[in-house]
């Protein structure tokens, strides 16, 4: 990541369960793509984003448990979208580090 990334979630949405993490991808893992017909295997949504394989391991995914929310920089999950209901919204922010 190599510029600040923000993403408004529905905070409603996240719940009072399990507690968010950051992380990188892990074998097997699955994705909700925002407003896509479904889950995707992560591997083919880097591919389908053009993600170069030498990021994907390093790109940073929020998660709760092993639900994926944010692959941070690429998309959003469609379980956190924000909806006409939506109420209380959340800002997430992504920035690299400097030093």
């Amino acid at each position: 990541m190599r510029e600040v990334v923000e993403e408004l979630v529905d905070a409603d949405r996240l719940g009072p369960g399990e507690a968010l993490r950051l992380r990188t991808r892990e074998a097997g893992d699955h994705f909700r793509p925002l407003n896509g017909p479904g889950e995707r295997k992560l591997k083919e949504f880097f591919i389908d984003r053009k993600v170069p394989r030498q990021h994907r391991d390093r790109t940073l995914l929020l998660a709760r448990g092993k639900e994926i929310l944010w692959v941070v920089g690429v998309g959003l999950s469609d379980e956190v979208k924000v909806r006409p209901e939506t109420v209380r919204l959340l800002r997430l922010r992504a920035e690299p580090l400097t030093g």
